[in-house]
């Protein structure tokens, strides 16, 4: 039975600028608190005091007119940088709820501590040599910075949020949306026993070589009894008379055994990979899950 034969779904007032300047201490410890509190929040005070800062100093009167202040002094710039959260190689377990689920999880697979939280690994690939589905360690480091450093190195890394999958679908219902938005649900024969529904054009105009509008490409399969589907963002280009294309990166949202939705982004090269990343992924959080909490 071929999978697109699935049933279709049924006023407050401005502060005056110059405190913003003169009291830089309370400033430094907000943006110190909003590292604990959220990145968002840090990036929100930044933008709310640029926006609103129009602090402008007595200068002598021989001074160019073109002279500005800085918009943020340093200690405000430092207490900014400072609240990023960044990866660690640092062990110590963070507990972490999302959801209904309550994990704890090892800073150094933690990418990313605001309001979101990031878990970043290594993945399986093609040639690769350093083991899958570790966390940032100083040994394979190498693995978590660019692309191209990691293949050089034999690894590569790939990020998956928690609690954020786009839809909160199940991959049945995500296939079912996908085949009332693709014009031909005829599905193509696709790699690693893939069927794919390309969303794109098989051949692009000369209108299109300046402005290519950004194509999809939606792929399924079961693999041990539940589906496995994901979409990924295609790379149109016109080479002469000849149309090239080649995917930009792929996109899976799935399910955790608690019931918590993450969103994986990969490359081309872990297409073959995904059901297995899908599984280990599943199993990590499994033994991160604080038991007792929900099901």
């Amino acid at each position: 039975m071929r999978l697109a034969n699935l049933p279709a779904p049924k006023k407050v007032g401005n502060t005056p600028a110059q405190n913003y300047w003169r009291d830089g201490s309370r400033i430094a410890a907000i943006a110190a608190f909003n590292a604990v509190a959220g990145f968002s929040a840090v990036i929100g005070l930044s933008l709310s005091v640029c926006a609103q800062t129009t602090y402008a100093p007595q200068l002598p009167s021989h001074a160019p007119k073109t002279a500005h202040p800085p918009l943020i002094d340093r200690e405000m710039q430092k207490a900014i940088i400072d609240a990023i959260p960044r990866p660690s190689f640092d062990t110590t377990p963070v507990i972490l709820k999302v959801r209904n689920a309550t994990y704890r999880i090892p800073r150094n697979y933690l990418s990313d501590l605001s309001s979101i939280p990031v878990v970043k690994v290594t993945v399986p690939g093609p040639g690769f040599t350093v083991p899958a589905f570790q966390p940032l360690t100083e040994a394979n480091q190498a693995c978590f910075g660019s692309l191209q450093r990691g293949w050089d190195a034999g690894c590569q890394s790939d990020e998956f949020i928690l609690g954020s999958g786009k839809t909160g679908l199940s991959a049945e219902k995500q296939f079912e949306w996908a085949m009332q938005h693709v014009a031909n649900k005829t599905p193509l024969q696709g790699p690693f026993g893939y069927e794919f529904y390309d969303n794109g054009v098989d051949k692009l105009s000369k209108d299109e070589k300046l402005a290519p509008v950004p194509r999809h490409q939606y792929y399924a399969k079961y693999h041990n009894d539940h589906m496995v589907f994901f979409e990924c963002l295609i790379d149109y280009k016109l080479i002469g008379s000849e149309t090239t294309k080649h995917i930009i990166f792929c996109e899976d949202n799935f399910k955790l055994y608690d019931g918590t939705f993450v969103l994986l982004r990969t490359s081309e090269g872990q297409l073959g990979y995904i059901p297995e990343i899908e599984d280990a992924i599943r199993k990590l959080m499994a033994s991160f899950k604080i038991e007792g909490q929900n099901q």
